[in-house]
């Protein structure tokens, strides 16, 4: 009965105005935090010190806290964060793990077919919109609010694509995860059978060591270090699609993990 009133707009509209307050509130806060970060930095520039030394993470004394909960402490407690290439839109930012072209010189599978390319679903902007908003806003003037720009999108190639080559910074932990597209259960299909192998500069990574993780649309094919990836620079990943594909769809890459 709520809802059929003027009552449930009306509270609606208020959860709405306080869920915008307290992310501007973190937003606040972070920026300001940022801003603190950055005065520190000219600071110990300006004394003629090296920020990244004065503050690294192997200069710290050993935190006196628990194992992570959430994360293996050879993915945790690295002077680095993650490096990804995110292909779901929006993303922000720059990503750190790119496609390398056919053409270029770096790419070590010249010769072979490398005709992948960019995938965006069809979407319907109202799909994620409560009907509440929906019906108050969708005739009016200023309904840009409200739809949801979220799409779906990957690197997406069939059998006769052939291969897809990434390059990913220098690994310091070993751990490379490709994700796919689309769904909760994404990863499996390709998990299960032999649609594609994947190479790590030149070197198979055999799929008796993958695993789905963190989740069941994202496969591990790279745990750690022990396999090699310590050159120091950039490494090169390669996807490439197997017969086994042929006639049976595509494959979707959404996110390429490295560490």
């Amino acid at each position: 009965m709520l809802w059929k009133t003027n009552v449930g707009p009306f509270f609606e509209r208020t959860r709405r105005k306080l869920s915008h307050a307290i992310s501007d509130a973190f937003t606040y806060v972070y920026t300001k935090a940022v801003l603190k970060a950055l005065e520190l930095i000219e600071d110990e520039m300006g004394r003629g010190n090296d920020p990244e030394e004065r503050w690294s993470d192997a200069d710290r004394p050993a935190a006196d806290l628990p194992e992570p909960e959430l994360c293996d402490s050879a993915y945790c407690r690295v002077d680095r964060p993650p490096s990804c290439a995110v292909y779901e839109l929006p993303t922000y930012g720059t990503n750190s793990v790119r496609v390398v072209g056919a053409e270029d010189e770096s790419n070590p599978l010249g010769g072979v077919a490398q005709t992948w390319s960019p995938w965006v679903s069809e979407h319907d902007p109202w799909s994620s919109v409560g009907k509440i908003d929906t019906a108050i806003f969708r005739d009016r003037e200023d309904r840009s609010v409200c739809p949801h720009v979220d799409h779906c999108a990957a690197m997406k190639g069939e059998y006769p694509d052939g291969a897809v080559v990434f390059r990913l910074p220098g690994l310091v932990a070993g751990l490379v995860v490709i994700c796919l597209c689309c769904g909760k259960e994404a990863a499996v299909p390709a998990f299960d059978y032999p649609y594609f192998e994947v190479r790590l500069d030149g070197s198979e990574l055999r799929r008796d060591d993958w695993d789905l993780w963190p989740n069941r649309k994202c496969i591990r094919v790279k745990k750690d270090l022990r396999s090699g990836g310590m050159s120091g620079g950039p490494s090169y990943l390669s996807v490439k699609t197997l017969p086994q594909l042929e006639g049976k769809g595509d494959i979707k890459i959404s996110h390429i993990i490295s560490l």
